[in-house]
């Protein structure tokens, strides 16, 4: 369901995916154009983080995205993505939107959602994104989306929390926000989607975050599926700079 207003709205994969569907042939059409269509529409705002491939996160406005099928694709003009372009997808984004592509950067390419912005900062002052996994009030977990039940129900930015195993904390009644990486890590070769919210939600209700986990947590995003390949990388002192 597409609603008349996004202001402050907690995005999960499900959503997104709705949202650029219903938009996908004004996304086809051009980013200006896109902008121009939707100006003053809280759609414009959103970020999105994308994994583009190890050790390597990105970022997106929701016109420089769109999905066909359980894919998601990332349009951009950057020519350090030259190689990964596809030039197929152009024609079967104009079949699946029944539009015409008139974009004119050069690249599109798939990539896998991680999360986008919430309104809130961590204690260093950067921007906290769902599937990001955090330490708030003693506790650490993981950030989740909690969209109303009742789609008429007001937008509220406190739909935003830290899940725990039967219930969550909104990230509004927290003074302070620590986070220590992400939940993207050991992703299996050809993942098209990361469901953020069944990853935290399992984990919280079995087991938590162990050490071994928060390890991980540090080398993001990552295709790895060993331990002792991120306790390498540990002891060597090698940094993945998941916060940028």
């Amino acid at each position: 369901m597409i609603r008349d207003n996004y202001d402050n709205y907690p995005f999960r994969l499900e959503q997104l995916k709705e949202l650029c569907n219903h938009y996908g042939k004004d996304i086809i059409i051009g980013a200006g154009e896109f902008a121009s269509l939707h100006e003053g529409e809280a759609i414009l705002d959103l970020t999105i983080r994308i994994i583009i491939d190890k050790d390597r996160f990105g970022y997106a406005d929701i016109y420089d995205i769109f999905f066909i099928d359980d894919c998601m694709y990332y349009i951009t003009d950057d020519e350090q993505y030259k190689e990964w372009h596809n030039p197929c997808i152009k024609e079967l984004a104009e079949d699946a939107f029944g539009g015409t592509w008139m974009r004119e950067e050069k690249y599109v390419f798939r990539v896998v959602f991680a999360g986008v912005q919430t309104p809130y900062k961590d204690n260093l002052g950067d921007w906290i994104y769902t599937g990001d996994l955090v330490k708030a009030k003693d506790y650490v977990s993981g950030v989740c989306a909690f969209p109303p039940y009742n789609d008429d129900a007001p937008r509220n930015p406190a739909l935003y929390g830290v899940m725990l195993d039967n219930c969550m904390i909104p990230l509004s009644e927290c003074a302070s926000v620590e986070r220590l990486g992400t939940i993207f890590f050991g992703i299996e070769q050809g993942t098209t989607e990361i469901d953020i919210e069944s990853e935290i939600g399992g984990r919280a209700q079995h087991g938590g975050f162990d050490n071994d986990y928060l390890l991980r947590a540090r080398y993001t995003p990552s295709y790895e599926q060993e331990l002792w390949k991120y306790q390498a990388l540990e002891i060597m002192g090698v940094e993945y700079n998941w916060r940028k």
